[in-house]
């Protein structure tokens, strides 16, 4: 690796990804911006990702393996070992478009207020075949809508940062073992003139290893997350006076994901759980099957991009 400081940063946590790290690479190694690093994180792997990792013939490309301690560990472990301005997270079984570290970089060095920026994603299965596409659309409110669970797709993976900004935090909360996302971007959006760009730029990979189908994972840390934010006494009184609000909102995603995986005994719990909290949100969730049935899979270019990329 040459010792002259790169732009971008990217760092990929891996676990047991020896099937699909070489196409995240790869979509990493195919950007249009090549002043970057690579940095994969094997957190503790029982399969050969770090035999493969290291077969990759590229000199920006370098691995750290630790013991197995969390994604959020693994994360962390590549941004203090990262030296560039700017650190851009992709997951192993996820992929960018070609253009997607441009068209970031291109607002966060526009505009020297703006610190972070997340794109919009392609959902797809395993054999990335599209499944939905996932816009960003201009923040209404932008705690309010991180709260809500709102316009944040595929976060971890489409995120960028000023690394200065990541290092001041100490990057993702360790101490959660999922929504360690949700809990940056919510400080992201308090903090750092988060933006975002409308258009699809990475391949957002659904498959049953997944973390996000793990419904009773989300409880604790979820919980506290709320905790702490509503115990901060900075926050925004338009927001503390919704807290109810906030709370069923989680709940609601919980039922959402147990209905998802047809658990219905969880998916009643967290339903009659969000109502008591706030009967408001009835009205969200009788609109919730017509929001799914709007939602189509859309082929296009960037879709076709992606694809391209993923065999290469």
């Amino acid at each position: 690796m040459s010792n002259a400081q790169p732009l971008v940063s990217a760092v990929m946590p891996a676990y047991n990804a020896s099937r699909t790290v070489v196409d995240a690479v790869n979509s990493i190694l195919t950007q249009t911006v090549e002043d970057l690093e690579v940095i994969v994180v094997d957190d503790g792997s029982k399969d050969d990702t770090a035999d493969v990792v290291r077969s990759i013939d590229d000199p920006r490309v370098s691995l750290i393996v630790k013991r197995n301690e969390g994604v959020a560990s693994a994360r962390n472990a590549g941004l203090r070992a990262a030296r560039g301005r700017y650190v851009a997270f992709l997951d192993s079984d996820d992929l960018w478009l070609p253009s997607k570290l441009k068209r970031q970089l291109d607002l966060l060095e526009g505009d020297a207020g703006v610190y972070a920026v997340q794109s919009g994603a392609v959902l797809v299965d395993d054999a990335l075949k599209p499944l939905r596409v996932l816009r960003c659309r201009p923040w209404k409110n932008a705690l309010w809508d991180v709260l809500m669970f709102e316009n944040l797709p595929a976060f971890a993976s489409t995120f960028i940062a000023e690394r200065d900004k990541l290092m001041e935090r100490d990057g993702f909360d360790t101490s959660l073992v999922i929504l360690e996302d949700w809990e940056l971007a919510i400080h992201a959006v308090r903090h750092w003139n988060f933006q975002s760009i409308n258009d699809p730029l990475t391949l957002y990979r659904t498959h049953p290893g997944n973390r996000s189908i793990d419904v009773p994972l989300h409880i604790e840390p979820g919980e506290k997350v709320l905790h702490r934010l509503f115990s901060d006494p900075s926050m925004p009184p338009e927001i503390l006076a919704r807290k109810r609000r906030v709370y069923a909102r989680f709940y609601t995603m919980l039922a959402g994901g147990a209905f998802r995986c047809q658990r219905w005994s969880e998916w009643l719990r967290w339903t009659g759980r969000a109502l008591r909290t706030d009967p408001l949100t009835l009205g969200y969730m009788v609109e919730m099957p017509l929001r799914r049935l709007r939602r189509r899979p859309s082929v296009d270019e960037p879709v076709l991009q992606a694809a391209a990329v993923s065999r290469r």
